[in-house]
């Protein structure tokens, strides 16, 4: 899982590697998350899927998704501090 994966800039390049894993790009913005379908689209990847979540401390327990390796390259500030405790619920 990519946490605030943004238009898909290092998943996209891993999805292509890793053709046998699948990869859940997160963001809160629609739009990037567009981008990235687009892109994954073009690229032939069927590995690739995409949520819109919106992430805060009181809904991380709510996420819902189980996953062996979470990323938050992009994460900053607050949501640092939630990408890790999603991962520390796994």
């Amino acid at each position: 899982v990519d946490f605030g994966c943004g238009s898909g800039n290092l998943c996209l390049a891993l999805a292509a590697y890793f053709v046998d894993v699948k990869f859940v790009l997160v963001d809160k913005k629609p739009y990037p998350l567009q981008l990235v379908l687009q892109r994954a689209k073009e690229a032939g990847l069927k590995n690739v899927e995409v949520m819109h979540y919106t992430f805060s401390p009181d809904n991380l327990q709510e996420f819902g998704l189980s996953f062996d390796l979470g990323i938050g390259l992009h994460s900053c500030g607050s949501f640092t501090d939630m990408v890790m405790e999603i991962c520390l619920l796994q």
